[in-house]
């Protein structure tokens, strides 16, 4: 079939939704309607309890293994299945076969672009992503593309649940992380000519499509970005629904679920509206707990999802190597209240040999029994749960490791050479009060301040809640000698005084850092943070201030945003207070200030702000000193 006759064939698919046929009547199958099928009353009652593993395993003892120590389900990558791979399909069904028979569920997952098996459909010829500046990502899909989404996704659906009528096969799931595209999410909103086209035609508009470079800047003059995002939100909603339709056909049983299907971002949620039904929900198997576990995110997530309209149950995913063993059974237990289940990343380590020092992402240390036994433990407690009702009281306890301060902050390290030969501009003292509202940091950030021997360091450090990980913010005084002279955490939405006496004269450092939330630093002394890849700045209130030395006759300053929701302009002025740039980003595309300062302006402070003020990333040009400051006349320059 040709690309324009498999584009016309996948139309008529998109009819169930837009025009009001039935499914039965654009599908050569006349199996029972979409819409009769009933939620599997297991996951109810018992829960997933899920074990990630690969298909290339195939082993039956393995399988075993898990069944035997508190997995009733298995989630199996099936990265080599295909509708025209027999051999792959028949080994799916084995395995299939093999946890009938040990008592297991079985879940094979597919991707979405994750590489030559899903390319083979894309390149040459196929409908690839335009970004904002014009170009073409040639490994990477439209996101709203028919024929590659009927073709991978789809089609493979309907393959799994025509094997599922003569196999024991629970679900079909997606894998979307596109290991095998340029990158492994979708940049934004495609720009390509198919999008525009269909577009102008949804939008009834006369107008030349505009060059691909130009597209961008062309919805924003025309006042059409937003219609354009809505439309294309819908156009993915539709393909899901689509698809959710074909394979129900099949088999209305058959549980569709999504990796990382809570993720908040225009097609995550598109397709949480499109694959759920009120009577069969999907699947969102979370990512995002990989490395938190059990957290309030589950609850603010399921309340997100139930504002969105979306038919959805959330099945949180742990990634074992992120925790401590002991703690990994209270976990599981936890994340499977008012949830689908659990499912743990990846069980592969169990089947490899054990590694105290691991060399991949997949195996673990020894012993591996100390695992199973987490395992059997989660699956019991919910076992008693289960049969205890209401005089239920849980054994497990919650555990959140929080870092100490003084390992958490270790890899800051000592002052190097280079850092002790700095100086501030102005070491004397403030030139002006300090602000009422200072800069908000995530990540992890390091403040420089020259101290005398003997004088106090004071200040008032504070956190803000920015995620849903239990662990708070932690913070330390290095003495230029390494020596730690103040350390603590940052209870949220509380602020801590900081006062230290400091032991020798120098400068010093406090490092902060948090795996998820934001802190500010407001110290009674003039102080530079490093511009650095590992800060992110959440909110900019004022002016920074940075130094360019004489001999930097170009610079170059680049702020993107980690969420095509959020964007942000930066501007940037000379020694002068004169603009000197001014730029904004576009869906995942940074901002970018290329300045060319004369001879009067090198050697001298430049200033810049990024707005709206939330979440930018910035990267700093190498040929600058790495020093931000919101006073100009505490910032750090080489000792001359």
């Amino acid at each position: 079939m040709t690309y324009s006759n498999r584009y016309a064939h996948v139309a008529w698919a998109l009819l169930v939704i837009f025009g009001g046929l039935s499914a039965a009547d654009v599908s050569g199958d006349q199996q029972t309607p979409a819409g009769t099928g009933k939620w599997p009353a297991w996951i109810d009652s018992d829960k997933i309890r899920g074990a990630f593993d690969f298909i290339h395993t195939d082993n039956r003892d393995h399988l075993a293994t898990l069944a035997a120590n508190g997995f009733n389900t298995v989630l199996v990558s099936c990265a080599s299945v295909d509708v025209d791979k027999p051999e792959a399909i028949a080994q799916m069904n084995k395995q299939a076969d093999w946890c009938a028979e040990l008592g297991l569920h079985f879940f094979p997952s597919t991707r979405l672009c994750g590489g030559p098996l899903e390319l083979r459909h894309l390149v040459p010829g196929g409908r690839a992503y335009v970004d904002g500046t014009g170009t073409t990502l040639t490994k990477t899909p439209c996101p709203v593309d028919p024929v590659f989404w009927d073709t991978v996704v789809t089609r493979r659906g309907q393959m799994v649940a025509r094997q599922s009528l003569t196999h024991q096969i629970d679900g079909f799931l997606l894998d979307p992380e596109m290991y095998g595209a340029d990158a492994s999410n979708f940049p934004g909103y495609c720009l390509c000519t198919h999008c525009f086209d269909e577009f102008f035609e949804h939008r009834e508009l006369n107008a030349a499509i505009p060059a691909a470079a130009d597209r961008a800047a062309w919805l924003q003059q025309q006042g059409l970005q937003a219609g354009f995002n809505e439309w294309k939100a819908r156009r993915a909603e539709a393909l899901a629904r689509a698809t959710e339709q074909a394979i129900h056909q099949i088999n209305p049983d058959l549980v569709i679920g999504v990796f990382m299907l809570d993720g908040n971002n225009w097609y995550y949620n598109a397709w949480a509206r499109g694959f759920g039904t009120a009577g069969m929900p999907a699947l969102a198997m979370s990512e995002n707990t990989y490395s938190t576990g059990a957290t309030r995110y589950l609850g603010w997530t399921r309340e997100r999802l139930k504002q969105l309209g979306a038919h959805v149950v959330l099945a949180p995913g742990m990634w074992l190597r992120q925790f401590p063993v002991e703690n990994i059974a209270g976990h599981l237990f936890y994340m499977a209240q008012e949830s689908a289940g659990y499912w743990v990343f990846t069980t592969l380590g169990l089947w490899m040999e054990p590694e105290p020092v691991p060399t991949n992402d997949y195996s673990l240390p020894p012993p591996h029994s100390s695992y199973l036994d987490a395992f059997s433990l989660a699956a019991a407690e919910l076992d008693r749960q289960a049969q205890e009702g209401e005089r239920f009281a849980a054994k497990l306890k919650l555990v959140h490791i929080q870092g100490a301060p003084r390992e958490s902050i270790a890899a800051a390290g000592l002052l190097s050479p280079a850092q002790v030969k700095l100086r501030t501009l102005n070491p004397q003292g403030r030139s002006r009060p300090l602000p009422d509202k200072p800069t908000l940091y995530s990540g992890s950030a390091v403040c420089y301040f020259p101290v005398a021997a003997g004088k106090e360091i004071t200040g008032i450090l504070r956190s803000r809640p920015g995620g849903h990980q239990e662990n708070v913010p932690v913070y330390a005084v290095i003495a230029p000698s390494g020596t730690v002279v103040a350390e603590g955490v940052l209870p949220l939405n509380e602020p801590v005084p900081l006062k230290a006496t400091a032991p020798e004269t120098g400068l010093y450092k406090l490092v902060l850092g948090t795996q998820a939330h934001f802190f500010s630093a407001s110290l009674d002394m003039p102080h530079a943070v490093v511009a650095a890849e590992a800060v992110r700045v959440i909110q900019q209130v004022n002016r920074m201030y940075f130094y360019v030395p004489p001999d930097v006759e170009q610079f170059r300053i680049e702020v993107g945003t980690p969420y095509v929701a959020e964007q942000a302009k930066l501007l940037v002025w000379d020694p002068g207070g004169k603009e000197a740039a001014s730029a904004e980003t576009f869906e995942l595309l940074p901002a970018v200030a290329e300045l060319n300062p004369t001879p009067e302006q090198r050697g001298k402070v430049w200033s810049f702000h990024m707005l709206p003020t939330y979440s930018a990333n910035l990267k700093w040009d190498p040929q600058l000193p790495p020093y931000l400051a919101e006073d100009p006349e505490a910032l750090l320059v080489p000792i001359e």
